[in-house]
């Protein structure tokens, strides 16, 4: 008879089994402690990429990084990252630190990004940046 190993989950604190020697976590809490790591990895290289620009909107000068963007210079962003493996944002900023963060790519916050896209340019143009 094989006798089976309890643990308490570090997370949760339920009791399972044990699968490996070096498990911390039942096997709800595993995925989500995955999935929280690449959350974390990905906020590091968007954080990593903004301040590489600036960490500050071109047009308007707004700093929150909840609000910041990555913009096309010369637009065709939706083309580009259609081009990318998966399309979505983790893709291009992956893409900008691969590619030495080029020069066509610039921060705005959304809404100058928006206005960009929608009307060609932002209301913001010719205006003072925010100090």
């Amino acid at each position: 008879m094989i006798s089976s190993v309890l643990m308490v989950c570090e997370r949760c604190g339920d009791t399972v089994e044990r699968r490996g020697h070096f498990q911390r976590y039942c096997l709800a809490c595993s995925g989500l402690a995955k999935w929280e790591a690449r959350v974390r990895y990905r906020r590091k290289l968007r954080r990593m990429a903004l301040e590489a620009y600036g960490a500050r909107c071109a047009c308007c000068g707004i700093d929150q990084y909840e609000f910041l963007t990555f913009d096309h210079v010369n637009g065709g962003g939706t083309e580009h990252r259609r081009e990318l493996s998966n399309g979505g944002a983790v893709a291009l900023v992956q893409w900008i630190i691969t590619n030495h963060f080029p020069a066509t790519i610039q921060v705005l916050c959304y809404n100058c990004n928006q206005a960009r896209s929608a009307h060609g340019t932002c209301p913001h143009v010719g205006e003072v940046p925010r100090e």
